[in-house]
């Protein structure tokens, strides 16, 4: 498959930057050594073998941070220079992290920096030349794939641009076939639907892609019986994505496929025992011994600005919709008018030393007591007023998504930025873009890392902290 082609020359290229890597280091160092300015045959010998090695894993490491493996296997010039600038960059940084954390003083700082030159010359030569290297020797002749593609105009269009990259792994373009002469793409007509069998045998194709799922009935079942009896491979693109107007993913229990909008991690029960033995761990320590030191820090300054009752109780949305009571510590004055707007800089309802409690997120301890009630977790979307919900679910038509989870004290889209008061419309597309991410891709590490995150915003609280 097509795939299995990409990775090929990708996998090839690597491994020859590894070998070209060495082979550079010791032209380099064997060069040096008849300057006698380094001395390979002797006690420092298996020392330069260790920094060859380092210098290879970062050229390795530096390949795999491409953005896409055609970056790699295109063999064109400004992509192959901005890869080799990546490999020498990352093989540079491994080797000094290396030399300062080991302390070592026995490799020759002249022989590190001028090595630079001839190992990008080196990488540089070999992004441009190595990959049509491969694809001379490993896709001409009988290797060659010639493809014809059914299916109309739509499906073509969509197709096109993937069917020229695929041209580095010896991917080559016949034609197709097509009911409607109107309908078609730009490729050339070869026949029609119908006359799929006639086609293959006369233009000797190896490999049927069929650019739309939505194609007459019974089509598809007539090309695979072709294509199987011809020896042909068989392609069918999932346009589902298209037809969905969102990214599909299949899944498959028992037996069954199905085709869903999203993969949701949290729906397997281990990873929810995981999720929720997170939140026993920090909410309980947090409940026990800091609410109520904070609550007697929080009585005093409300004593202080503001008396009346320590706590702020609010009904909010949580799982799947569903009305629950939130605690906070009040930072607002009694009697503040509308309590479903949301705080805004410089509100005038918000006492003085409630300004501070709500910067430093000290107002949100009591919701700890919610997460050992079950009625939030300590990492996950945040919970909206009901009123809110209903005005934000216009904004964005899949903001209910994010009911899927528990919400949470904190979130990816808090840690992200998307904190304090929402204002426009792009800042809620982009807040719940977040929180649906982060049910899309929920990961035990991922739920640590959001709340070291979130206590370094504490210690440093961003400037939108209302």
């Amino acid at each position: 498959m097509v795939s299995n082609r990409t990775r090929g020359v990708y996998l090839i290229c690597v491994y020859g930057h590894l070998l070209l890597s060495q082979a550079c280091f010791w032209l380099w160092a064997g060069m040096f050594n008849l300057m006698g300015i380094i001395k390979l045959l002797g006690p420092d010998t298996p020392a330069h073998f260790l920094y060859s090695e380092i210098l290879s894993i970062g050229v390795v490491l530096g390949a795999t941070f491409v953005r896409e493996r055609n970056e790699l296997i295109g063999s064109v010039v400004d992509g192959s220079n901005g890869v080799a600038l990546r490999q020498i960059v990352t093989a540079y940084c491994l080797l000094f992290f290396y030399l300062i954390a080991s302390k070592d003083t026995g490799i020759s700082r002249l022989f590190v920096f001028t090595m630079v030159v001839p190992l990008y010359l080196t990488l540089h030569f070999a992004n441009c030349r190595l990959p049509a290297l491969v694809r001379r020797q490993m896709f001409q002749g009988d290797r060659e794939e010639r493809i014809l593609v059914a299916g109309g105009m739509e499906g073509w269009n969509w197709l096109s641009d993937w069917l020229r990259r695929k041209e580095l792994v010896g991917y080559r373009t016949v034609g197709q076939v097509c009911d409607d002469a109107t309908d078609c793409g730009s490729g050339q007509i070869l026949g029609r639907l119908g006359d799929l069998e006639r086609v293959i045998a006369a233009h000797q194709v190896t490999q049927l892609i069929v650019s739309e799922a939505a194609i007459p009935t019974g089509f598809l079942a007539g090309a695979a019986e072709v294509c199987e009896r011809l020896g042909v491979r068989l392609l069918v693109v999932n346009d589902m994505d298209r037809h969905f107007n969102h990214p599909v993913t299949l899944v498959e229990d028992d037996g069954m496929r199905f085709l869903t909008l999203r993969v949701e991690p949290l729906e397997s029960p281990f990873n929810r025992i995981l999720k929720r033995t997170l939140d026993i761990v920090i909410a309980a320590p947090v409940t026990v011994f800091l609410l109520p030191c904070s609550h007697l820090l929080v009585w005093l300054l409300q004593c202080w600005q503001s008396p009346g009752p320590v706590y702020f109780k609010q009904t909010r949305a949580g799982i799947r919709n569903r009305p629950f009571i939130i605690y906070k510590f009040r930072t607002m004055h009694v009697n503040s008018g509308d309590e479903s707007r949301q705080a805004t800089m410089n509100d005038t309802r918000i006492f003085p030393a409630g300004r501070w409690l709500r910067k430093l997120s000290i107002d949100e301890l009591p919701q700890f007591y919610n997460v050992l009630r079950g009625d939030m977790s300590v990492v996950g979307p945040r919970p909206h007023l009901i009123q809110h919900n209903d005005l934000f679910a216009q904004a964005m038509k899949n903001y209910h998504v994010r009911a899927i989870a528990k919400p949470g004290i904190t979130g990816l889209a808090q840690v992200c930025g998307f904190r304090g008061e929402a204002t426009t419309p792009q800042e809620i597309i982009a807040r719940v873009g977040a929180d649906v991410k982060y049910l899309e891709t929920w990961t035990f590490l991922g739920d640590c890392l959001i709340v070291l995150r979130t206590l370094l915003h504490v210690i440093a609280p961003p400037r939108k902290a209302v």
